[in-house]
């Protein structure tokens, strides 16, 4: 599918006009160029952005905030560290490293990664974030006598600290009861890639409950959908303040066993795969939903449309 045939960029054309075309090409040249599957959106950035397409500053953060609200970037990764990505724009960057021949192995942060270990390729290498840090300690071998080189460095260095000290603030001044066990996710019935966690963790904080992201978790393995179907139920439920399986519409009408959580309604599937290793709905997976979708739905219960991520 081409871009301006997408529905949600005809929808963001439709908000914004031309400009809202323009921002969003300009967003993906800025990440291909880059890292080329995201990119760190700084205040500079942003102001980089207006500048360079003649736009106010009011206007490109109605379009990011636009661009996020509809999954045309990852709206989870920018609020937690400022990351622009999207499941479209990592598709396209393997599909474009794999049509070049791809040989070696391209190392990627397993924080900012949101494929699938199913989706990902061959010669994708998922590692932490602090390989990354630690990556080429000792680079003081070449141009050191490049001054206008060593400034930059500085400049770039006094930043990461600063934000490291702001980090560790925020971090120290969040209890540590916050943090939710997520023990119970290698029971859910479909792939998970590694970002999951951290997703899930803040619909918990938000104060959606297990029961409720179990219920969502069965709901879309039982349409055979990916683990975006699952973000875009979650994010529905938080903005419709759904908290907990007993708010669904319908659900007084419901029987007890009809209330039971998703991992309680598991009784059929296969709880022996990993976390992120999954096979998920396929033949012989061994996963079947105790209940039938469309009475289920004809007792109260409903999905958004349209919850399919960027293509």
């Amino acid at each position: 599918m081409g871009l301006f045939s997408d529905k949600k960029v005809k929808s963001l054309r439709a908000h914004f006009g031309a400009d809202g075309i323009a921002f969003y090409l300009y967003i993906l040249c800025e990440i291909y160029k880059d890292k080329g599957y995201y990119l760190q959106a700084d205040a500079d950035f942003l102001d980089n952005a207006a500048s360079d397409l003649g736009m106010g500053p009011e206007k490109i953060g109605q379009m990011l905030h636009f661009l996020l609200e509809r999954s045309l970037l990852d709206s989870i990764l920018f609020q937690s560290d400022k990351v622009l990505t999207s499941h479209g724009i990592q598709m396209r960057y393997q599909l474009a490293k794999k049509s070049m021949g791809q040989k070696t192995v391209i190392p990627v942060v397993k924080e900012f990664w949101i494929l699938t270990e199913e989706e990902t390729q061959s010669f994708i290498e998922v590692r932490p974030k602090e390989d990354f840090s630690r990556k080429n300690p000792d680079c003081s071998g070449k141009k050191a006598d490049s001054s206008g080189n060593n400034a930059t460095k500085e400049r770039k260095r006094k930043e990461t600290k600063r934000n490291e000290r702001k980090r560790g603030a925020a971090e120290k001044s969040a209890p540590a009861a916050q943090l939710p066990a997520l023990e119970w996710l290698g029971q859910l019935p479909l792939p998970l890639p590694p970002s999951a966690e951290k997703e899930i963790a803040f619909y918990l904080q938000k104060g959606l409950t297990q029961a409720l992201i179990e219920w969502a978790a069965v709901e879309t393995a039982s349409r055979g959908k990916p683990w975006g179907y699952l973000r875009g139920i979650l994010k529905a439920k938080l903005e419709e303040g759904i908290f907990d399986v007993a708010q669904q519409p319908g659900a007084d009408r419901l029987s007890g066993a009809d209330r039971l959580s998703g991992a309680d309604r598991l009784s059929g599937a296969d709880h022996s795969a990993g976390r992120f290793g999954r096979k998920g709905r396929g033949a012989g997976s061994g996963f079947a939903a105790s209940y039938d979708i469309n009475g289920f739905e004809q007792q109260g219960f409903s999905l958004p449309i349209g919850w399919e991520e960027e293509g």
